[in-house]
């Protein structure tokens, strides 16, 4: 890859979201694996008999990787699912089981951590990826995923396509949580603001409730429907209405959630799925950190210093003005969605 600034010594300023650098650059790519399991006759889920599902074929896989990518795009960090491989399996069922077909029907959405387990018993059999998110889908529905600390793949049924789910899923897997609490499985009659709840804890986000329509949201946050609001009233309902991590549109990502989502892709734990790293910085506070969100470094060429020279790395600087400094080594700086940075001749 190229060297984006070898010498930056002239005045830049970066715009909200914008990346100072080469077209190319600012692309940090997380690898993601998925794997078919077949049934005993080596069909693909509903591949043979048809049906209202839809997530069978690697097409379906790829437009569940660019709907992610929309979203991810949008939020103007660098990140984008990188689809590595989809790929067919027929594990054989378990012993203690008498069902042939155990694997292709098992339900995704509440045996994640079964699946797992078998694939990290028999990697081969399972084609398990070490350095990309494994991803398995059956002939059930809906998904689940691994928080950190809880596990490290996906399960998904087929009934998902085009809604999301996949990039919702791997929300969960950098940490991010839903914007509603619990799982509700209808809207109350009549709906009240006693229904809604806070999922995430963000003040980015408003309460929120699982099944509610835009209207229902609206008309019990602001008394008439999400038509008749004015534009500050639509964002406040956008901000889960249209949020990757609601049961709703699953469109958008803020940014107190991509923060979390950032430093999770940092971590140790993490890290191993991710081509890249992000380092915050922010002039305004009162001493270098560590480069995480809620811990910024302080000065650019400090952050210049700590970027790796084997890892495509952005520097995410917040608000603020900035001491130009020499880049030496390929890296992106990007601003944040709130405000323009400037970087400055000394």
């Amino acid at each position: 890859m190229k060297s984006f600034f070898r010498s930056f010594t002239a005045l830049c300023t970066l715009l909200a979201g914008a990346p100072c650098a080469l077209a190319d650059g600012g692309v940090i790519n997380i690898d993601v694996s998925v794997k078919f399991i077949q049934n005993s006759n080596g069909n693909d889920p509903f591949a043979a008999t048809g049906g209202t599902h839809h997530f069978n074929s690697d097409a379906d896989v790829q437009t569940e990787i660019d709907r992610g990518n929309t979203a991810l795009r949008n939020t103007f960090r660098g990140y984008r699912l990188n689809l590595v491989e989809t790929l067919r399996i027929k594990p054989t069922k378990p012993a203690a089981e008498t069902d042939l077909n155990y694997w292709y029907t098992l339900d995704a959405r509440s045996n994640r951590a079964v699946f797992e387990a078998a694939a990290k018993a028999s990697k081969t059999v399972w084609k398990w990826h070490e350095s990309a998110i494994n991803i398995y889908i059956n002939d059930s529905g809906s998904g689940q995923c691994s928080f950190v600390g809880h596990g490290e793949s996906i399960s998904l049924g087929v009934t998902i396509y085009a809604n999301g789910t996949t990039v919702h899923e791997i929300g969960h897997f950098f940490n991010l949580s839903h914007t509603h609490s619990g799982d509700p499985l209808s809207v109350p009659v009549p709906f009240t603001s006693a229904d809604l709840s806070d999922g995430d804890s963000l003040t980015e986000t408003r309460t929120d409730h699982a099944k509610a329509s835009a209207d229902q949201l609206s008309q019990v946050v602001y008394g008439q429907n999400y038509s008749a609001l004015n534009a500050t009233q639509k964002a406040d309902i956008d901000t889960v209405f249209e949020n990757v991590m609601s049961y709703h549109n699953e469109n958008e990502l803020l940014e107190q959630q991509m923060n979390i989502w950032t430093d999770t892709a940092n971590d140790n734990v993490r890290h191993k799925y991710v081509r890249g790293t992000t380092r915050f910085v922010d002039s305004s506070v009162a001493s270098s950190g560590f480069g995480t969100s809620s811990s910024p470094i302080k000065v650019l060429g400090i952050a210049v210093t700590a970027a790796s020279t084997s890892e495509r790395d952005i520097l995410l600087l917040r608000p603020g003005t900035y001491t130009a400094t020499t880049i030496s080594k390929p890296l992106v700086l990007r601003a944040t969605r709130t405000g323009p940075a400037t970087i400055q001749h000394p």
